[in-house]
Formats: C-alpha cells, structure tokens, sequence
C-alpha cells in the first residue's frame, strides 16, 4: 500500500513539474463581453451588450487584426433580447426582441447593418 501511495506521489510531483506555464493578458474592452463574433477580410466583427447613462443597447464595432477599433455604431435597445445575429454578403443582421409592457407587445426589430460604413436599416414586426 506504501508502494502505491509513493508511486502515486511520484507520478503527481512529476506531473506538476512538467505543467505548462500559461501567460495571461488582460483582454481590451474592444473584445471583452462579446456575444457574437465574425470575421471581415482581415478585421473582426464584434457584437457586443452595452450600458451607460442607464440606457442599454448594443455595440456593432470593426476591429482590426491588432484588436484597434476602426468603426462602431450603437444600437439603443431598452428591454430588449438580442435572439440572433447572422453575417452575410457584407451585411450583419441582428434579430432583436422588444417587450412593450404597456400594450403586452412583443415586437421584433431586424436590423440591418451594412459593414462598409456601419449604415442601419430597421424593419418592426409586431406579435
């Protein structure tokens, strides 16, 4: 049992020893809290959750390889759900739930994003 217990032992020391050390970096604002991701030539599309002045929205921001922001464009979207966003032929769109207490609405908003010059269309649909 001795043995065991030793060679147990032995193994495990061996195995802390032979740890990789892993460096850590903090992550910039630009990336941190990211819901959706999509890659644009060689920048990045970041889809973000943001609130300041107690209104809440989205953040649609171009990133370049070294994580720089090059474009962003907010999306004010009080009591809202992001449910989807889907990237296509230079276009990013996002399916955003509304909740209306007052009318016991729900109304979805599509908008659409064009990543050239971050321009929004919006279309409503009511339930």
């Amino acid at each position: 049992m001795k043995n065991i217990i030793l060679f147990i032992a032995v193994i495990f020391i061996n195995q802390l020893s032979n740890a990789q050390n892993i460096k850590t970096k903090n992550v910039p604002a630009e990336i941190e809290n990211t819901l959706y991701s999509f890659a644009l030539n060689d920048n990045l599309i970041n889809v973000q959750r943001y609130e300041e002045n107690k209104i809440r929205g989205f953040i649609v921001s171009i990133l370049d390889k070294d994580l720089n922001t090059i474009n962003s464009s907010k999306i004010e979207a009080a009591n809202s759900v992001l449910h989807n966003v889907s990237y296509k032929n230079g276009k990013l769109l996002l399916l955003i739930q509304k909740n209306d207490k007052s009318n016991l609405t729900i109304v979805y908003n599509v908008v659409t994003i064009n990543t050239n010059d971050l321009s929004k269309t919006e279309k409503n649909y009511i339930l």
